[in-house]
């Protein structure tokens, strides 16, 4: 089929570039002139294990073109792909501009009979919505607008669209189930043909049980601590048990990233629309951004005072194998830690263009593990990169003056480091148990916010 995707972020590009290596002709659409010229020279703006390597052999494949002029963007197509931002306003809304901007464009140009396919995540209602606004544009297109929702994971995209563990779509009529459908025929997983209500609600439900069973164990790893218990010990019991499942229990910092804060919020609004109260998604909301204060507590008990104090930041990216930092919690921690006038010595093997962008010199970024937790008194493990967990251990064994290293992802192993470093983690009994009561003020202090649509 001939498939045009509006948007060249982390959902439109592994969704156009997948879709041209199972042999679609795709031409990716974007206003963003830089971004295109980036894409024609096969450089990918943003870190994504193999996607390069696959838009480049589809390039020259002739498979996949990219563009920013609509006509030949839209004319010839039999499919469009929405995979805009929905950012959330102040009140957790989804700003859904650029979904209904896009549509308008689109519909214009579009041939009889085409189907726009939202990839965006919105609420429940808006396909219905753009369906309607179609009719009233062109209504002698008979243009279909259906829903199919991505879940595809930062840093496993591309093994995501190939190995999906469901396809959802949503329609009103079983002539365009089969029509989507038919665009993966070469993937092999179970399709989930639904209305696009319920294909929209499927994407919220499933992002927000997520975020609840990251703040769940994260509430049970504070407890832990008080108790004398080990959560990774508790987290293997209980994930053990099928009806459960061992998925996202593992205690840290808090999530973040451009899925769960953003998702959780507009779910919350969206049910605030109907008198209804997602209280159980509210708590994990609160308990995720209490979270970081288990950090905060930590730095401050570990420092005799933070202002002046040499504080290595490891891990920058929310999750590893991605460079995406928006909501990371190390933003956070390195804001608070500005604010507190310590002197921050950073690394990331990805993130770091992106943290410099936000950032610019009020950080000392370093290209080695080795390099950046040279000279310092605490060092703190905020995403739990390969490199980091490898280099680490024996990095902090070698120094005459050992910081203290406070784990935010549980991911080192204490037998690997000598007898006389201190280890914080969470979730797991330490000498200090006993924290203030307190609520962290922090300031973001970045030197300018940008994000990667």
């Amino acid at each position: 089929m001939k498939v045009t995707v509006i948007g060249s972020g982390y959902v439109g590009l592994v969704t156009g570039v997948c879709l041209s290596d199972i042999g679609h002709e795709v031409k990716i659409f974007d206003i963003n002139q830089h971004k295109i010229k980036m894409l024609e020279s096969g450089q990918v703006p943003f870190y994504e294990p193999g996607l390069e390597k696959i838009l480049k052999r589809n390039v020259k494949k002739n498979n996949l073109f990219f563009t920013s002029q609509e006509r030949f963007a839209f004319a010839d197509t039999d499919i469009v792909f929405i995979a805009v931002g929905t950012p959330p306003g102040l009140d957790g809304e989804a700003d859904l501009t650029y979904v209904f901007r896009a549509v308008q464009n689109a519909s214009s140009y579009m041939k009889e009979n085409s189907i726009i396919i939202v990839k965006s995540t919105v609420p429940a209602g808006t396909t219905e919505k753009l369906n309607s606004l179609c009719k009233k544009l062109v209504p002698n297109k008979n243009l279909t607008v259906a829903s199919n929702p991505e879940f595809l994971r930062e840093g496993s995209a591309v093994k995501d669209f190939y190995k999906p563990d469901r396809i959802v779509i949503g329609a009103n009529n079983d002539v365009i189930h089969e029509k989507i459908k038919s665009l993966y025929a070469l993937i092999e997983t179970e399709y989930c043909l639904t209305t696009p209500e319920s294909a929209e609600m499927i994407k919220y439900a499933s992002n927000a049980l997520l975020a609840v069973k990251i703040s769940f164990i994260n509430e049970v790893a504070l407890l832990c601590e008080e108790v004398g218990a080990d959560v990774e010990e508790v987290a293997l019991g209980v994930g053990k048990d099928k009806r459960i499942g061992s998925s996202f229990l593992r205690a840290g910092i808090g999530y973040g990233g451009s899925c769960f804060p953003k998702d959780t919020e507009a779910l919350i609004y969206l049910a605030s629309q109907y008198n209804k109260e997602m209280k159980i998604v509210q708590a994990a909301k609160e308990v995720n951004d209490r979270q970081i204060n288990w950090m905060l507590d930590h730095i401050n008990q570990s420092a005799t005072q933070i202002e002046h104090a040499k504080i290595a930041v490891l891990g920058l990216a929310f999750k590893p194998e991605t460079d995406d930092i928006r909501e990371s919690p190390a933003l956070r921690v390195i804001d608070y830690l500005l604010q507190r006038k310590a002197e921050v010595q950073v690394f990331d093997p990805k993130a770091m263009p992106n943290t410099k962008n936000q950032y610019g010199t009020t950080l000392s970024y370093h290209e080695t593990v080795e390099a950046a937790v040279e000279n310092t008194d605490i060092v703190l493990v905020l995403t739990e990169w390969e490199v980091i967990i490898k280099h680490l251990p024996a990095a902090i064994n070698s120094m005459i003056s050992k910081p203290v290293i406070i784990d935010g992802r549980n991911c080192l192993e204490r037998i690997k480091l000598n007898s006389d470093i201190r280890l914080v983690q969470v979730g797991k009994a330490s000498e200090e148990t006993e924290f203030a009561n307190v609520e962290y003020s922090i300031n973001t202090v970045s030197v300018a916010k940008k994000n990667i649509s």
